[in-house]
């Protein structure tokens, strides 16, 4: 089969003799505005008669050449023009056959491969996957649930074929761990062993280290996964990135952190003091005392930053684990505001990376909702034996309390939801309803065991399996069209 290569160089090589005849005739055509003149002795002209009579019509030269007997010159340089003119016919039906030629070479094969080759391609934009994965402690294990379930029911795997993939607390673990890539069955093994040692001991924890859960385990076991990895040779066939939240007073949060600590020894103190820790906390983030970031893979400014580091930072939640230090700023859990449910900064930096012109699928997945009446903690009672026993518990209780509700994920779904009705935006958002309110760190197998359940139900529900049908087309209609 000849190659479009060679079919050009044939093609041009035919131009080139159709360009060459045009040239003969330009060189051996007289100018349109100068006529050719012939000198004659004595001024004698072949085409006027020899009679001084001005009233006699002129003789034609074709004529006059047979009738009258040129002198030398005159018969060389009409010879002269003759020769002119043959050569100018001779051009002429040169070129017609190459005109031909061409024509004739227009419909060859090679020249069709050349057609086909420049024929304009119909405009189409860029098409973009993009997954967001949502924060939500051990409740992550829905997230896992709802990412195997989408690769049962589609044959692809969603993560596998993003373009960008991003996640907060929970989610950049889930999101990076699959993007490194291991194996969702793998994930969901580290995932329960992560549980059973960052979260025990929460009383041990709670006088050691002043959180409900173990930030040492907890880096070590995401040491033990990524190893050394830094951000920037991590996952290079995709665009990732993990959301977290920098204190802008680097002492504040650590000191609100050791109250729950000081409250318990000493006795005397109120437990309303633990109900203003939990206000103070809420007042911080209102009055912008953390400011979100993001730590990716193709930003120059966190390419030496460990993964580890990045997502122990993302999934430092407030009270349960201890802030992170990065390159001399601390750093907590990203969920805090609005950006537990990262598709705002995924829409974002979608913008800054492909513009507006491309258009996008935004699957975003979150780890369950609870809808259930709020529940006002009350002060201690006076009835119970033990002060200082009622003390902890209300304050590791409104800590919890405080702790669960960094995490807004509905906010940013409302609002992304209006977004996706512009021509160039595709949403799908997977996020069930449970039956429980789970505890962001409930590692218990009875609860890890139910939240699979539900999340698996929430899948094969009709409304679910049309969505995911949706989507599995536009998917493979980006895969075809990208081949």
């Amino acid at each position: 089969m000849v190659s479009v290569r060679n079919a050009k160089i044939i093609s041009l090589i035919y131009q080139i003799f159709a360009i060459l005849g045009e040239i003969i005739l330009l060189l051996l055509s007289p100018n349109d505005k100068d006529e050719i003149e012939f000198n004659f002795p004595n001024g004698a002209s072949p085409i006027s008669s020899p009679s001084s009579n001005s009233s006699t019509p002129p003789v034609s030269s074709s004529k006059l050449h047979n009738q009258t007997s040129l002198p030398s010159t005159s018969t060389s340089l009409y010879d002269s023009q003759q020769a002119t003119n043959d050569s100018i016919e001779i051009a002429s039906i040169l070129t017609k056959a190459i005109s031909i030629a061409t024509l004739q070479n227009s419909l060859l094969p090679h020249n069709q491969i050349i057609a086909r080759s420049l024929a304009p391609k119909r405009m189409t934009r860029k098409k973009v996957i993009v997954v967001t994965l949502d924060g939500g402690g051990i409740r992550g294990i829905v997230t896992l649930t709802i990412l195997r379930e989408l690769q049962k029911m589609m044959g692809i795997d969603i993560i596998d074929k993003a373009h960008m993939v991003c996640g907060t607390s929970t989610g950049s673990i889930i999101a990076m761990g699959r993007s490194k890539p291991l194996p969702y069955d793998e994930i969901v093994e580290i995932y329960k062993n992560f549980g059973k040692v960052i979260f025990k001991g929460t009383v041990k924890n709670f006088f050691v280290g002043a959180t409900l859960a173990n930030s040492d385990k907890k880096e070590q076991e995401l040491i033990k996964v990524f190893g050394n990895s830094t951000m920037g040779d991590f996952a290079q066939n995709k665009k990732v990135f993990v959301v977290v939240s920098k204190l802008k007073h680097n002492n504040s949060l650590l000191q609100q952190q050791q109250l729950p600590q000081q409250t318990f020894i000493n006795q005397s103190t109120p437990s309303s003091l633990q109900q203003q820790q939990q206000q103070q906390i809420l007042i911080n983030q209102q009055q912008g005392e953390f400011k979100t970031k993001i730590i990716s893979n193709y930003n120059k400014k966190y390419e030496t930053v460990k993964v580890s580091e990045a997502l122990n930072a993302s999934s430092a939640a407030p009270i349960y684990f201890k802030p992170v230090e990065i390159n001399g700023h601390k750093y907590v859990d990203g969920g805090i505001g609005y950006q537990n449910n990262p598709i705002l900064l995924a829409h974002k930096e979608c913008l800054k990376l492909y513009g507006d012109m491309t258009e996008y699928v935004f699957i975003s997945l979150g780890t369950g909702t609870f809808e259930a009446a709020s529940t006002v903690l009350s002060p201690s009672s006076n009835k119970l034996l033990f002060q200082a026993q009622e003390t902890f518990k209300n304050a590791v209780g409104l800590i919890k309390n405080a702790a669960s509700s960094i995490g807004d994920s509905e906010t940013p779904h409302q609002i992304f939801k209006q977004m996706s009705n512009y021509k160039n935006v595709s949403y799908y958002r997977f996020n069930p309803k449970l039956t429980q309110n789970f505890s962001l760190s409930d590692t218990s197998k009875t609860s890890l065991s139910a939240m699979e359940t539900e999340a698996c139900q929430y899948m094969q529900s009709q409304d679910m399996i049309r969505e995911v049908q949706n989507l599995k087309n536009e998917i493979e209609s980006i895969i075809n069209s990208s081949n």
